[in-house]
C-alpha cells in the first residue's frame, strides 16, 4: 500500500573534520528546550519529563570539545543563512506504507517538507523557529542529539540532509531510537560515497558522506530495519554551478538564497513527491552504487 507522506559511522567518514575557530561553547540551554508554542499543546504528552531533560543536557555538557567543532560551525553557518532566507516548503516523499501518529520533522530550517499545519517541527536555530512559528507551525527549539521527547513517544521521524552534519552520528542514532515508538517510522536523506566529496560538502557543514554499507550498519545498529529507498540529491550536476553556489553562500548568503528560492519556486511547478519503493538491504546497496544520495525509510524494532 502506497500512501502520501509529505515530508527532509564508522567507516563512512570522508575527508578531514571541519575546523572552527575555538571560542566559548554554545549556550547549552538551547540544546534542551526550549519552547513549545501554544498551538503545539496536543503534542505535549510526547515531551520528556524534567528528569529526562536534565539527563540530556548533562550528556551534551560531557561531550568532548573536539566533537562539537562541526556542530558549532553548522549552528553559526545556518543561523546566518536563515536570517537571510524566507520560508519555502519543499516537495515531499511517498513512503512505502501508511504511517500513523505524531509526525516530527527535525532540522528543516526554512525548507520544511511536512505540512506546517500537520506536523511538529524541531530545529536548533532561533531564527528558523521564529519564522516557522510566524507561519503557523508548531515548533520546538532543540538539538537532534538531545530531543525533548519521552522515550518511545514518536511514531514518525523525518530528517532530510541532517545526519551527515552531526559530529556524533552514532549518538544521534541512539537518540532517534530512544524517542521512536515500536514499529515507528524514520525517513531520512543522506549524501553517499566518500569519493564524491566536494568543496561544497565542506562549505555547507558536512562532517561526512556515507558509504551505503556504513549507513546501513549505523541505523541497523541503532535498532532500525530498512523498508524502502529512493535515489535522492540536492546538489546540482554542474561542478561550476556548485563552486559558484558555495562561494556565494560564504560571502553573500542573502544573494545566494534569493537565487535559490527563485529557482526552487520555478521548478516546484513540476516537482512531485519522491517515491520510495520497498526494498531490502541487498537491493539498496546495488541500486545506490552510483547515486549521489538517497532517501531511506526505516522501521524501529524494539528488542523483545
Amino acid at each position: 500500500m502506497i500512501a502520501s507522506v509529505y515530508t527532509h559511522s564508522p567507516g563512512g567518514v570522508s575527508g578531514t573534520p571541519l575546523r572552527c575557530r575555538r571560542g566559548s561553547p554554545p549556550n547549552l540551554k538551547e540544546a534542551a528546550v526550549i519552547r513549545l508554542v501554544p498551538s503545539a499543546r496536543p503534542a505535549r504528552r510526547a515531551l520528556a519529563s524534567p528528569t529526562e531533560r536534565g539527563a540530556l543536557v548533562d550528556r551534551r555538557v560531557n561531550a568532548p570539545p573536539q566533537l562539537r567543532d562541526v556542530d558549532r560551525y553548522n549552528r553559526r553557518f545556518y543561523e546566518r543563512c536563515w536570517r537571510a532566507a524566507s520560508l519555502l516548503a519543499m516537495p515531499g516523499v511517498r513512503a512505502p506504507a501508511k504511517p500513523e501518529g505524531l509526525q516530527v520533522e527535525i532540522g528543516c530550517g526554512l525548507r520544511p517538507r511536512l505540512p506546517l499545519s500537520e506536523a511538529l517541527f524541531v530545529d536548533v536555530s532561533p531564527t528558523a523557529c521564529t519564522k516557522l512559528q510566524r507561519a503557523g507551525a508548531r515548533v520546538i527549539r532543540a538539538s537532534i542529539d538531545a530531543l525533548p521527547f519521552a522515550s518511545g513517544a514518536i511514531s514518525q521521524l523525518y530528517l532530510f540532509d541532517i545526519l551527515e552534519h552531526v559530529s556524533d552520528d552514532v549518538g544521534v542514532g541512539r537518540e532517534l531510537a530512544r524517542v521512536s515508538a515500536a514499529d515507528g517510522w524514520l525517513v531520512l536523506s543522506t549524501p553517499l560515497h566518500v569519493h564524491r566529496w566536494h568543496e561544497f560538502d565542506r562549505v555547507v557543514g558536512h562532517a561526512r558522506r556515507y558509504q551505503p554499507r556504513a549507513l546501513v550498519d549505523l541505523l541497523c545498529g541503532s535498532g532500525f530495519t530498512l523498508e524502502g529507498f529512493a535515489r535522492f540529491g540536492m546538489r546540482p550536476r554542474s561542478a561550476w554551478l556548485v563552486r559558484l553556489g558555495a562561494y556565494y553562500l560564504v560571502h553573500w548568503p542573502r544573494t545566494a538564497l534569493r537565487f535559490q528560492e527563485r529557482l526552487l519556486r520555478l521548478t516546484q511547478r513540476w516537482a512531485r513527491p519522491t517515491q520510495l519503493r520497498r526494498a531490502g538491504v541487498d537491493e539498496f546497496l546495488v541500486q545506490v552504487a552510483d547515486a549521489d544520495g538517497a532517501v531511506t525509510a526505516w522501521r524501529h524494532r524494539r528488542p523483545n
